[in-house]
């Protein structure tokens, strides 16, 4: 693109490029594979000189992406990913170049072990794996390929391996046990140090080092659920309604996981602010797979689900001569209590809910309630209870609904006009 006169002060010369490329595999070709592509990159000006319509002038958001499919041995499933993100009016690119994901499907390694004919608990036993890796970069495009763009990428390799135990208790409780393992691979991490230097503002400035070595980070946390179900029916022999049935669906659990800012995992450090007061940070905060918690939780978890419908008479049904109607696909009561701290250790109750009027209509709500009062400020929770102050259980957080509506049209709709 060449602007204005050339040795004119007002002269100027870029360059610009599109890059498109689509391409799908078929199916047919390899059963067990798959590749497909959407290649869709610009520069930033390329659109404002060389746009052929006005739709290609008016964009400014451009994506891409790239993936490779396929499963061996019936037990791994192997997928390959590369993507791009472009906004030419914020000037930010977006890339994903590549990512790796490898996952296993559920073995379960004792479930040949003895010829009893009873059923033991621990044939139930199964374990799965996920290894993901991942190259992330995010910055202007301006800044790609020149010296020193390799500092912003961000990469790691996480492990995920779930051994999962469920039983059965008393034909209508199924207990689950599970234990999760964690392990993040990554090739960076990060040294805070507090700097004091009278000329700033703030008397001096956080500090922070990037040190290129691999460490390995390992994490893990054990769950265990009890879940039933419970059903309740109601039958009328006449009038509108012909039958109420409820579903309720309890589960309640415990979760668990350890302190890793102790030094004995060595995941984070310390330094003293300005004020000299001692602030815990993570070494790995900011990597891609994120850090181990700081702190330590065991939570005692209840859920409770709810489904509600009627059964109507119709005369479509000719056996039974009565069709369901969905008053409440579903309604749910959630939340938890958390041993480990010493004050605040009841969550938000969150109620959320789903249903479909009309055939067509769906509408969703949720909402989140608070046992504890605020401060005067209406900032922070205070270590007191709603009931104890304003005599009620829950103090309304926040509330919402959506309604979303979809309607078909096509040839059979105006068949009978």
């Amino acid at each position: 693109n060449k602007i204005g006169t050339k040795g004119s002060a007002d002269y100027n010369e870029s360059t610009d490029f599109k890059v498109r490329w689509v391409h799908k595999q078929d199916p047919k070709a390899r059963p067990k594979s798959s590749f497909s592509a959407d290649v869709y990159i610009v520069s930033s000006n390329y659109n404002k000189y060389n746009a052929i319509s006005s739709n290609e002038y008016l964009s400014n958001t451009f994506q891409s992406s790239i993936a490779y499919q396929t499963s061996f041995g019936n037990l791994f499933n192997f997928t390959a990913n590369a993507s791009h993100n472009q906004n030419t009016m914020t000037k930010i690119m977006t890339v994903t170049l590549p990512e790796f994901t490898l996952s296993m499907n559920r073995v379960y390694p004792f479930k040949e072990l003895g010829k009893s004919p009873k059923r033991k608990w621990y044939k139930d036993i199964y374990i799965s794996y996920t290894a993901n890796a991942k190259n992330y970069m995010s910055m202007p495009d301006s800044l790609y390929f020149k010296p020193g763009w390799l500092d912003n990428l961000q990469n790691g390799v996480q492990h995920r391996v779930p051994i999962s135990m469920p039983i059965k208790l008393f034909k209508h409780f199924t207990w689950t046990t599970t234990a999760t393992l964690l392990d993040r691979m990554y090739f960076k991490y990060f040294e805070k140090e507090w700097v004091n230097d009278t000329s700033m503002p703030q008397g001096g400035y956080l500090k922070t080092d990037t040190i290129h070595q691999f460490r390995n980070v390992f994490s893990f946390d054990v769950s265990s659920t009890i879940t039933t179900k419970l059903y309740g029916q109601v039958n009328f022999k006449k009038g509108p309604v012909r039958a109420i049935r409820h579903v309720f669906t309890p589960t309640i659990g415990f979760s668990y996981n350890p302190d890793f800012s102790s030094d004995f995992w060595n995941y984070y450090d310390t330094y003293y602010d300005a004020n000299g007061i001692e602030q815990l940070y993570s070494m790995f905060q900011g990597n891609i797979y994120g850090s181990p918690p700081s702190s330590q939780a065991g939570r005692l978890t209840y859920n409770f689900s709810n489904n509600l419908e009627i059964k109507v008479p119709s005369k479509k049904d000719t056996i039974t001569g009565l069709k369901k109607v969905k008053l409440i696909e579903d309604l749910t009561l959630s939340g938890s209590y958390d041993m480990a701290k010493d004050s605040l250790n009841f969550s938000y109750l969150s109620i959320s809910g789903r249903t479909t009027l009309f055939k067509n209509l769906s509408v969703r709500y949720s909402s989140l309630w608070d046992p504890y009062i605020l401060d005067s400020a209406g900032v922070k929770q205070l270590n007191q209870f709603e009931w104890d102050v304003h005599k009620r259980l829950f103090r309304k957080n926040s509330v919402s609904w959506n309604f979303s509506l979809s309607y078909s049209l096509n040839n059979d709709t105006f068949k009978k006009n």
